[in-house]
């Protein structure tokens, strides 16, 4: 005799409701945040025992202070959004040869804020809203891309060795909020924004690369949303607006990524993606 469980509101596949873990393929996730109110909404909830950290950035080649104020709730009351500062995931970024056997995928539920740059903050440049930084350290060489939002011509998706611009993505309205994956197989970098339908597909050759592997600046060892630079420049200090944030150490299957995006979906409604 079998026994059969049901859980109201809850199905294990995703499709119609929201996934019963908030996140799929559990046994291949680096870290995942989910930031609906909850008692601890910087712990993760993959299991692993990490929990993030929000920082101030003074903009006066001072070291980044611990400092909770950072981070405001969402109108919707949903999310967050990490302002003057940076949201340290402590997920350690990791280096990636090309041709080799190192995979991800970084989701990012939410965007740019689309609060303009706070006009009392020492530095007043600020261009790109850094959602994910998975080791580019602000950086146009052969660093691991971050995704990001660029507020000049509105590129939405990851950027490696590009100077500004997101040149593994598209352009998107400024400041919306989508739910939208990095993958990277080893040899190819895709965008994929479940929210447009915009899909961008670049291999390390047609990016340029010409190191053989790319290894994380020492300014970004650890996945970090928001301006986390060291110095007094704010180029990374467009507020992000953040939901969800997450990373698998494989490429998810397009059916993996669709059941995703379905939960996130319906977890988020008022938000819109």
């Amino acid at each position: 005799m079998g026994l059969i469980v049901r859980v109201k509101g809850v199905d294990w596949s995703g499709k119609g409701f929201p996934l019963i873990s908030g996140f799929v393929s559990v046994d291949n996730l680096l870290g995942a945040y989910d930031f609906r109110p909850r008692a601890n909404r910087l712990q993760d909830v993959s299991g692993r025992g990490l929990s993030a950290v929000p920082y101030r950035n003074l903009l006066n080649n001072t070291p980044l202070v611990q400092d909770s104020t950072v981070l405001q709730d969402t109108a919707n009351g949903l999310g967050l959004i990490v302002r003057n500062g940076a949201l340290d995931f402590k997920i350690p970024n990791r280096t990636l040869p090309i041709g080799g056997s190192v995979r991800f995928t970084t989701m990012v539920v939410g965007g740019y804020s689309g609060i303009p740059f706070d006009t009392g903050q020492p530095a007043s440049n600020a261009t790109i809203c850094s959602l994910a930084d998975m080791g580019n350290g602000v950086s146009s060489t052969d660093f691991p891309p971050v995704i990001q939002q660029f507020a000049n011509d509105t590129t939405l998706g990851g950027r490696l060795r590009g100077t500004s611009s997101s040149n593994i993505g598209a352009v998107a309205p400024l400041g919306i909020k989508s739910c939208l994956f990095l993958t990277f197989d080893g040899t190819k970098f895709t965008y994929r924004n479940m929210t447009t339908g915009q899909v961008v597909e670049k291999t390390a050759a047609e990016l340029g690369v010409a190191a053989g592997t790319l290894v994380p600046s020492s300014r970004a060892p650890t996945l970090v949303s928001g301006n986390y630079y060291v110095g007094n420049s704010a180029i990374i200090g467009l507020y992000p607006e953040l939901y969800q944030v997450a990373q698998w150490d494989k490429v998810l299957t397009i059916a993996e990524m669709d059941s995703q995006y379905q939960s996130s979906k319906l977890l988020f409604a008022d938000v819109g993606i």
